[in-house]
């Protein structure tokens, strides 16, 4: 019966945390979380934002700033998208946890290393969003065609789909009950054990998904937006093991997406 209540617990937690991770995305959908009466926009336009901030209030806000409260957007979004997905590994190491009298400190350090992992991958995706916008701003061809950089990455995302690391990293994230049963072996040190199978676990889910998370750089049209469609394909197909049409219905839409920013249909993101 205890062992029941704990899990209500558990799934009544990433419930309510990845709510108000979409609520307070949803609470702005024109301004970027973290930074109150900005533009939506990527990571990149970090510096922007912060001429921006101290133009209009009066405030010097630093490039670190900006980039800070981007982040925390970030996290929001991570906490939103893959805290369901993430579900079915945390139940299975609180039940491994529990059974071998381990206490919660092990299942607090899964899911801080589980969204580290998605902090760092965030991180990655900023500064590679910064060099393509560097990229363009050197280029005057680039610059009087920024669509072509745009398309191209989320065609790129479209064909990732049907690739073998694509499969390969879907399957792994789909099956997060055994990455718990196969890599925890409740050792002495078990808080860093916990971290090592969390951070595992999101790192075949970045795996999957990193081509999906270069279509809101890709496009410069409500980023917010963008950001919740695609984030709802990648928990989807995380979620959803069983429709395979999934991943080959996103990869069509995401190739049709680019040939729209190509084609000047839609607003391209990566501009100088």
């Amino acid at each position: 019966m205890t062992e029941a209540r704990d899990a209500r617990w558990v799934v009544v937690a990433v419930v309510v945390v990845a709510g108000a991770a979409w609520a307070w995305l949803a609470l702005g959908p024109d301004r970027v979380p973290g930074l109150p009466g900005l533009p939506a926009s990527s990571p990149a336009d970090a510096p922007e934002m912060a001429t921006a901030l101290a133009a209009r209030g009066g405030v010097r806000q630093s490039e670190w700033g900006a980039t800070l409260g981007w982040l925390s957007g970030w996290v929001a979004t991570v906490l939103a998208v893959m805290a369901v997905p993430a579900l079915p590994l945390l139940l299975t190491f609180r039940r491994l946890a529990c059974r071998r009298g381990h206490a919660a400190a092990p299942l607090v350090a899964c899911g801080a290393a589980f969204v580290g992992v998605w902090v760092s991958a965030g991180i990655i995706l900023m500064v590679g969003g910064g060099l393509a916008r560097g990229i363009v701003a050197r280029s005057d061809w680039l610059t009087a065609h920024p669509q072509v950089l745009s398309g191209s990455a989320a065609i790129l995302a479209g064909v990732y789909q049907f690739t073998a690391l694509k499969r390969t990293c879907l399957a792994a994230c789909q099956r997060p009950i055994r990455a718990a049963v196969t890599s925890w072996r409740g050792a002495v040190d078990t808080a860093t054990e916990a971290a090592l199978v969390g951070a595992r676990f999101a790192a075949v889910c970045v795996g999957c998904s990193w081509a999906l998370m270069l279509v809101p750089f890709a496009v410069g049209a409500d980023v917010v937006l963008v950001t919740f469609v695609t984030g709802v394909a990648m928990s989807a197909e995380c979620v959803f093991s069983r429709i395979r049409a999934l991943v080959a219905a996103v990869a069509v839409l995401t190739v049709g997406v680019g040939f729209g920013l190509l084609a000047g249909v839609l607003p391209p993101g990566f501009t100088a």
